[in-house]
């Protein structure tokens, strides 16, 4: 078993991508959508995009497991996984208050 960064490209050689993605929509969207919510405008539609994000990037966090089996997820990789359907329970629970 080999371990690697969310942001190293050197697993699209082992067909495990799927933390790369992850870990860009992780990071990469929550700066732009941050971006966004300083808008006022913009706010309630950038709450749902993050929202959308979050469960997308959840997805693709627990694909290794479901691809390759356990011996591709560890310590960190459920770390992750269980920030962000964390981080996704906040956002629905602040998106209720959206009007």
């Amino acid at each position: 078993m080999k371990n690697f960064s969310y942001f190293s490209l050197a697993p699209f050689g082992y067909a495990n991508f799927w933390p790369f993605l992850t870990g860009h929509l992780t990071i990469g969207a929550a700066a732009v959508l941050s971006a966004a919510l300083c808008r006022k405008d913009g706010a309630p539609k950038a709450q749902n995009a993050a929202f959308a994000l979050t469960v997308f990037a959840f997805a693709f966090s627990l694909l290794p497991l479901v691809f390759f089996g356990g011996e591709y997820m560890n310590t960190a990789s459920y770390a992750v996984s269980g920030a962000l359907i964390f981080g996704a329970a906040l956002e629905a629970a602040a998106n209720r208050g959206i009007k």
